[in-house]
């Protein structure tokens, strides 16, 4: 695996561990409680955390990516997220480490400085794969903060 692939992986790594730790023994009520207006509820926050960094890896990987499918289908769905229990959390936390794997793969053969290609519609700024892998780890940490103040908030 080359050094870029293997520290986005690592980073990766660390935050499943770290959303699991957060998910790890709350209750369902607490789970999808928002802690005030305008916030979101730590069963949000996984979702759409684990949700965006499976598309955003994938199109690293791939080259390609559904914008429209991703902004019209499973960014709101992510966030209409209002029932979730902690086994359905660490599950989409299990398939965002085995979308994580493919970086020990495929990562070293990706060609990182090409233009991603938007397909089904929907094209978005133009992007390079290592933007999508950069910005799958900057926007992961983010929202493992947010989970992790959230249920300090609500403790």
């Amino acid at each position: 695996m080359d050094a870029f692939s293997a520290a986005a992986y690592d980073i990766i790594q660390t935050s499943i561990q770290d959303l699991r730790a957060t998910v790890t023994g709350m209750d369902r009520a607490a789970l999808n409680r928002a802690p005030a207006l305008e916030t979101n509820s730590i069963a949000v926050l996984v979702t759409h955390a684990v949700t965006s960094a499976k598309t955003l890896l994938d199109t690293a990987l791939s080259g390609r990516m559904d914008r429209g499918h991703y902004m019209g289908t499973v960014r709101p769905a992510a966030f209409a997220t209002r029932d979730a229990d902690a086994a359905t959390l660490l599950a989409l936390l299990d398939e965002l480490a085995q979308t994580a794997e493919r970086l020990t793969s495929e990562g070293a053969h990706a060609d990182y400085a090409a233009a991603v290609e938007y397909t089904g519609g929907e094209s978005g700024p133009p992007r390079t794969r290592a933007w999508c892998l950069l910005h799958a780890v900057e926007h992961l940490r983010e929202h493992v903060g947010h989970a992790q103040l959230t249920k300090q908030l609500l403790a």
